[in-house]
C-alpha cells in the first residue's frame, strides 16, 4: 500500500514540476525581452534628453576652435564632422574599445546633426550597455531561485498536503486488501469530510453486501445439497446391497450393479468433499493441536507400500504446525493422490524450512487458472470429481498458508509454507 502511495504522489508532483518547469522556460525569454525592450526605451529617452539640453545650452555657445576640447573631455557626447556617411537620429548598437577595461563594451548610441558656426556637424550620444549583462545575469538567477523555491514547495505539498488529503483513500484501500468475505459479514469505512471519499465507501459497502449475501446463499446451498443427498445415496447403496443378495442375479445383472456400485461410490465421494467444503467454510474444524508433519507423512506414505509407488522423502527435519489433525491428513493425503496421479516415475516430499514441496515427473504444465477451481478437471483421469486441489486450497486458507504450483524441469511441484 505504501509503494502506491507514493508512486501516486510523485506522478502528481511530476506533472505539477514539469508544467511549472515549463512555463518558466517559456516565460523566461519573454519577461526578458521585455524588461531589455523598456531598458533600451529608457536609454533612448535619456540620449534625446541629452541632444535637447545640448541643443538648448551648447549648440549657439560652442565655437569650432572648443569641439576638440568638448571632444577631449566627453566621454560619451561628441562632436564629430558630418561627412554624410551616417544615418542621423536613428538609434543603433555598436561595440567600442575600452581602454580602461582593455575590452569591446556595448553601447547604444544615436547621430544628431547640429550646426556650429554654420558649420554641419554631428553630436554622437552614446551609453553603455553592461548594465544590460548584469541585468541578464539577475534574471537567471531570480529565475532558478523561483524554480527552485517552486519545486521544494511543490515537493512539500504533494508530499504532506496531498498526502493528508488521500489519507481516506488508503484506509479503504486498506480495508478492501483487509477484507475477508469468509469471515465477516460487512466492512466498516470511516466518514471523512471529502464527499468524494463518502461515495466511494458507499458504493464499496454496497458491493461488499451483495458479494456477502450471494456467498451466504451460495455457502448455505452446498452445504443444505451435501446433506440432502447423504439418504438417498444411503437408499441407493442399500437397494444396491439388496439386489446384489438376490440368488437369481445374472452375470449380466451383476456387471450392470457393479457399474451401479462405481457410480455410488463416484458420487459418495463428491457428497464427502461437499460437506467438507461447506464445514470448513463454517468453520466446523475449530479444535486444534500440534502436529509433526514428517510423521504424519510416513503414516500415509506407509498406506502405498504395498502398491509399488516409488517416493524419494527428506523428512530428517520435523516441522510442527498447528492445525486440527483431521484437515492436515486431509492436506496431504490429497497432495501426495494428486503427485501420484499427475505423475510419470516417482515422487519426491521434502521438508525444508517452514516449507513442505512434492515434486513429480510430467510432460505438461498444470492450468493455474484452473487448477484449484471447483470441479475443473485438470486432465483426462475420470475418478476425480474436481474437488481435491479444491479442498487443499480451502484449508490453506484457513490457516493463512502459502499454497503454490509451477512447472520446471518437467516438474511438477507443489508447495506449502507454514
Amino acid at each position: 500500500m505504501g509503494s502506491m502511495k507514493y508512486r501516486l504522489l510523485n506522478i502528481s508532483m511530476f506533472y505539477q514540476a514539469m508544467f511549472s518547469v515549463g512555463l518558466l522556460v517559456l516565460s523566461a525569454p519573454v519577461f526578458y525581452y521585455s524588461i531589455h525592450k523598456l531598458y533600451l526605451e529608457d536609454i533612448d529617452e535619456s540620449l534625446a534628453i541629452i541632444n535637447q539640453e545640448f541643443i538648448l545650452k551648447q549648440e549657439n555657445k560652442l565655437t569650432a576652435s572648443e569641439i576638440s576640447y568638448w571632444n577631449k573631455f566627453n566621454r560619451d557626447v561628441l562632436i564629430l564632422k558630418d561627412e554624410k556617411q551616417v544615418n542621423t537620429n536613428e538609434f543603433f548598437n555598436q561595440f567600442i574599445f575600452d581602454s580602461i577595461a582593455n575590452e569591446l563594451e556595448p553601447y547604444r548610441s544615436i547621430y544628431y546633426p547640429i550646426k556650429i558656426n554654420g558649420g554641419n556637424y554631428l553630436l554622437l550620444a552614446r551609453q553603455s550597455l553592461v548594465e544590460t549583462e548584469d541585468l541578464v545575469k539577475t534574471i537567471v538567477w531570480l529565475f532558478v531561485i523561483i524554480l527552485a523555491t517552486l519545486l521544494i514547495g511543490l515537493f512539500v505539498i504533494n508530499r504532506f498536503v496531498s498526502g493528508k488529503i488521500w489519507q481516506p483513500f488508503y484506509n479503504t484501500l486498506h480495508i478492501i486488501e483487509k477484507y475477508n468475505i469468509e469471515n465477516a459479514e460487512n466492512a466498516e469505512f470511516e466518514k471523512t469530510t471529502i464527499y468524494e471519499f463518502n461515495e466511494l465507501n458507499y458504493s464499496i459497502e454496497q458491493l461488499i453486501k451483495k458479494s456477502f449475501q450471494s456467498y451466504k446463499i451460495q455457502k448455505e446451498f452446498t452445504e443444505k445439497a451435501a446433506h440432502e443427498m447423504q439418504t438417498p445415496v444411503a437408499v441407493f447403496q442399500s437397494k444396491l446391497d439388496t439386489l446384489l443378495q438376490t440368488k437369481d442375479l445374472t452375470a449380466e445383472q451383476a456387471e450392470i450393479v457393479e457399474s451401479l456400485y462405481k457410480v455410488l461410490a463416484k458420487l459418495s465421494r463428491l457428497n464427502k468433499n461437499l460437506l467438507l467444503l461447506a464445514k470448513i467454510e463454517n468453520n466446523a474444524f475449530k479444535t486444534e493441536q500440534v502436529v509433526n508433519l514428517a510423521d504424519e507423512i510416513r503414516n500415509i506414505l506407509a498406506f502405498y507400500n504395498n502398491k509399488n509407488i516409488q517416493f524419494n522423502t527428506e523428512l530428517q527435519v520435523p516441522l510442527l504446525v498447528n492445525a486440527h489433525v483431521g484437515l492436515i491428513e486431509i492436506l496431504l493425503n490429497n497432495l501426495i493422490s494428486n503427485a501420484i496421479n499427475h505423475g510419470n516415475e516417482q515422487t519426491i516430499i521434502s521438508l525444508i524450512g517452514n516449507q513442505l514441496l512434492i515434486e513429480n515427473d510430467g510432460t505438461n504444465e498444470l492450468d493455474k487458472n484452473l487448477l484449484f477451481k471447483r470441479f475443473s478437471k485438470i486432465s483426462n483421469l475420470q475418478s476425480g470429481n474436481g474437488l481435491g486441489l479444491s479442498i487443499i486450497k480451502e484449508i490453506s486458507n484457513k490457516y493463512n498458508w502459502g499454497l503454490a504450483y509451477s512447472f520446471e524441469n518437467k516438474k511438477h511441484k507443489f508447495s506449502i509454507k507454514f
